[in-house]
């Protein structure tokens, strides 16, 4: 298994990632990808892949993470990283949030824009984020007649959205929380994503598996998610997790 998703560098794991990763190898899994929020961040994730040979890292600046003054510059040292470190494989988490968008929203959509731009001229992926804002996602996406391949990180909204994002070829991850019990969207989404395009993710440590919750979540428990999304599709665990792992190595080209 392939756990698209997890923020290992987040202050919940201190000093146990060694022993998280211990725990998520003996549930399957085979590599993790960490996104980056910040530059400090970034600096954090390069050094977790050059210590951990099954952890892979993203370089990118969070909505709301952006300062005015210094975006730019640190726009600049995460290429860097990204050019130096082969396991640095894509760009995110980029996108567009509800709150930093009300707040700033020239600056939000110059970050994200310019992201998205510097991947789909480099031919890197890109994780993109949203929080309830799908329609001005959609208005930005618009505006390209090509996009950077994708993954659509921890999806929902509506279904017209999800037909969207599918036509304009990005890849569509669920988490621990379409076990839940008010998820039933969430359900209906996943249940509709063609198996060449759907990924599993954590977004460790937060959104961990029903039973589960108000727990650190971690990295193993994508194996929780993967059972019950193969239970809710009508098909073999074995199968969904060929063939997400698949996907993931396609589109990270791992």
């Amino acid at each position: 298994m392939i756990d698209t998703h997890a923020h290992l560098t987040d202050e919940r794991y201190g000093g146990d990632v060694t022993e998280v990763l211990e725990r998520s190898k003996e549930s399957g899994v085979e590599a993790i990808i960490n996104p980056s929020t910040t530059l400090a961040d970034a600096r954090l994730v390069d050094r977790l892949t050059r210590t951990y040979p099954q952890v892979y890292g993203l370089v990118g600046l969070y909505p709301g993470e952006a300062k005015k003054e210094s975006w730019q510059s640190e726009l600049k040292e995460m290429r860097e990283l990204l050019s130096n470190n082969k396991k640095i494989v894509g760009i995110g988490e980029i996108g567009l949030d509800e709150t930093p968008l009300k707040i700033n929203p020239d600056l939000e959509y110059e970050v994200f824009e310019t992201q998205l731009k510097y991947a789909l001229d480099n031919d890197y992926p890109v994780v993109i984020h949203t929080r309830n804002t799908e329609r001005e996602m959609w208005e930005v996406f618009k505006r390209y007649s090509r996009l950077p391949r994708g993954h659509m990180h921890c999806f929902s909204g509506s279904i017209e959205w999800l037909e969207y994002v599918l036509e304009r070829g990005f890849y569509v991850g669920f988490d621990g929380n379409v076990t839940y019990k008010n998820a039933e969207n969430l359900r209906e989404l996943a249940r509709r994503v063609p198996g060449s395009r759907l990924l599993l993710e954590t977004d460790s440590p937060y959104l961990p598996p029903a039973g589960r919750r108000g727990e650190r979540n971690e990295p193993g428990n994508v194996r929780i998610t993967a059972e019950f999304l193969a239970n809710l599709r009508g098909e073999s665990c074995q199968a969904l997790v060929e063939m997400t792992s698949h996907n993931a190595r396609e589109l990270y080209k791992l």
